[in-house]
C-alpha cells in the first residue's frame, strides 16, 4: 500500500507536466486521470476485481475517444477572411 501513494503522485505530476507542455492527446490524458489512475489504485488496494476493472476502463477509453471526435465534429471555428 505504501508503494502506490508515491507512484500515484509521480504519475499525476508527470501527467500534469505532459498535459501542460503540449495540448495534444487531450482525450487520452483525460481518460488517464479520470479513469485509469483511480481504477489502478482501486485494484492495487483490492477493492475491485482486476479483470472487470480493466475491461470497463478500456471500454471507457473508447467512449472518451468517441466523445472527443464527436465534439470536434460539432465544434467548428469560423473561417477568417
Amino acid at each position: 500500500m505504501a508503494f502506490w501513494l508515491p507512484t500515484t503522485i509521480a504519475l499525476v505530476l508527470i501527467g500534469a507536466m505532459w498535459q501542460f507542455s503540449t495540448r495534444r492527446y487531450q482525450a487520452f490524458a483525460y481518460w488517464f486521470f479520470a479513469y485509469a489512475l483511480p481504477d489502478a489504485n482501486s485494484v492495487a488496494a483490492n477493492v475491485v476485481p482486476g479483470r472487470l476493472t480493466v475491461t470497463v476502463c478500456l471500454i471507457l477509453l473508447v467512449g472518451v475517444i468517441l466523445a472527443s471526435v464527436c465534439g470536434a465534429a460539432v465544434y467548428k471555428e469560423p473561417a477568417t477572411p
